[in-house]
């Protein structure tokens, strides 16, 4: 007789649910949200040249860098080339020699 009253006792503790000890404290909704823009310049492919290895970029509203700068070419987040920037520059416009990779009109240029 006295199993049944211990069964019941424990199976009645799975009824009871206790907050996870690791689970993360919820946020308020006062908290401030920091926004830092990215640093490193960014330009656009605007043509390639493949046999004279270089390619056009465009620094579209911002200035674009000196000659000796390396950016890297990516095409859909994926790295595709390296180009260091050899110039001459016009307007938001500069030459860059591809070093390594292929590049594409349209992929993006970036400081590493």
């Amino acid at each position: 007789m006295g199993l049944l009253p211990a069964v019941c006792l424990l199976a009645g503790c799975g009824w009871f649910h206790h907050p996870h000890p690791s689970a993360p404290a919820p946020v308020p909704d006062s908290a401030p949200v920091i926004v830092t823009p990215a640093q490193t310049a960014a330009a656009h492919v605007l043509s390639v040249n493949a046999s004279g290895r270089f390619v056009i970029l465009n620094f579209a509203g911002g200035q674009p860098l000196p000659a000796g700068r390396y950016l890297a070419i990516y095409r859909k987040g994926l790295k595709t080339a390296e180009v260091k920037v050899s110039g001459p520059q016009q307007d938001d416009n500069t030459v860059a020699d591809i070093l390594s990779g292929e590049a594409r009109k349209g992929d993006e240029a970036r400081e590493e």
